[in-house]
């Protein structure tokens, strides 16, 4: 099967339909809008925005049967192993459509210079606001300086001419699997099938991303909105994790979808950042070119990762009670920080309210203890979905400076070297 015949489309608006936007406010704070050709509030915007959620899966649908070749747009290329499973490649346009739907509601709701945004002060330093607004417009391909009222918040989202992505994202391969062209590692299956993973090549740009088979059955966005017959249980009970309801009062593992694994992995993509976010530089631990926003985690270091929501919050407040101990700027160079921010602030879009920080690790871990996917699919811990087979003498992890080898494959992914940043990892 051809790259040609594998692309993903756009299954988003415009790229300029994130309304430049502030602080997810109390519903008796919003006001109503006096005058559409005024710059939107806070409050104002939020309201404005509310009243368009109700559309989204119908412009959702809109763009896809209309605008399968989306104007001004680039997508990524997308490969999917030949034995992947027929019943979820259906499921493979919701993790593109649902990563960038994640970036664009952290930029709607997004405002710099907010202090009352209790999401943004959990995940990040409060020094570096405008960084992370830049990041999430780059990521939503919105410009920098966009100032939105309703009326042209309006038009954005449903005018066909505005729909488009970066076009940095034709550098960008999707795998479902993993391709032929990257050596066999053993990611996927060193994880029983689960996690997802990116190779960057720091002489071309081009970045690949490996969505493995399993974490195709952890649900959609959709699915955890409005849930299928598989989230119910043998006694037609509504399983934890589903609607706003069963999403606790927290942070956790229930909010998750196989989109914000992708949106993790698009934010280690310096590619996409550097040359367009001014405060790259300022933020960036290292920086400079071919430097990228990492995982943190090093030996000795407390939180031992960054990963998940607890650890992120941890990250953060160890940041500030302990600053010498955690390097600088650790949230802002932390990709879980940005996935579980986007996350966060998506879900108290969607359910009107806001939810507090993880409490502990097993927040972290809550879907996957509860051990049901997709159509009733195994993802407790030990569940085997496939995954790869790797090479003898071949590792499972590697490093930012693990070099793959380019004369074992020529594809232009991976010409002149690669280098390989950490799988999510779902399980202890």
């Amino acid at each position: 099967m051809s790259n040609n015949d594998n692309s993903i489309d756009a299954l988003c608006l415009s790229n300029h339909d994130c309304p430049q936007s502030s602080c997810l406010l109390p519903a008796s704070l919003r006001t109503e809008i006096r005058n559409p050709l005024v710059p939107l509030t806070a409050p104002d915007l939020l309201t404005a925005m509310m009243r368009l959620q109700s559309l989204t899966p119908l412009l959702l649908a809109l763009t896809f049967l209309f605008f399968s070749t989306p104007l001004l747009a680039a997508v990524p290329t997308v490969w999917i192993d030949p034995t992947f499973p027929p019943d979820l490649r259906a499921r493979l346009s919701d993790v593109w459509s649902e990563c960038i739907q994640l970036a664009r509601l952290a930029a709607i709701t997004f405002e710099a210079d907010c202090k009352l945004d209790p999401t943004f002060a959990r995940y990040f330093e409060e020094d570096g606001a405008v960084f992370v607004k830049h990041i999430f417009y780059t990521l939503a391909n919105i410009p920098l300086d966009t100032v939105m009222t309703e009326a042209n918040a309006g038009q954005i989202l449903l005018s066909s001419s505005f729909v488009g992505l970066s076009p940095k994202f034709s550098m960008l391969t999707i795998a479902f699997g993993e391709p032929p062209w990257l050596p066999k590692s053993g990611i996927c299956s060193g994880d029983d099938g689960f996690g997802a993973y990116s190779l960057f090549n720091d002489a071309t740009g081009y970045a690949t991303t490996v969505i493995c088979v399993g974490s195709l059955y952890y649900p959609t966005l959709d699915e955890i909105l409005r849930p299928r017959a598989w989230a119910y249980d043998e006694q037609g009970r509504l399983r934890e994790g589903y609607t706003c309801d069963g999403l606790l009062d927290r942070d956790s593992e229930y909010m998750l979808s196989p989109g914000g694994w992708l949106l993790h992995e698009l934010i280690h993509w310096e590619v996409l950042f550097e040359d367009d976010v001014p405060e790259w530089d300022q933020f960036l631990a290292l920086g400079g070119r071919n430097f990228r926003i990492r995982d943190f985690g090093f030996p000795g270091s407390n939180p031992a990762t960054g990963y998940g929501a607890y650890h992120a919050r941890i990250l953060k407040e160890r940041a500030i009670s302990d600053p010498t101990e955690v390097g600088v700027y650790p949230t802002f160079n932390n990709a879980d920080s940005y996935m579980w921010y986007a996350i966060s602030k998506y879900w108290s879009w969607r359910c009107g309210r806001p939810f507090r920080g993880a409490q502990s690790t097993d927040d972290e871990f809550h879907r996957t203890w509860q051990g049901v996917g997709y159509n009733g699919a195994d993802i407790s811990p030990g569940a085997q979905h496939g995954g790869d087979h790797p090479s003898p003498g071949t590792t499972d992890y590697y490093g930012d400076d693990d070099e793959a080898s380019p004369d074992t494959n020529p594809h232009p992914a991976l010409a002149g070297g690669v280098r390989r940043h950490h799988k999510r990892k779902l399980k202890e």
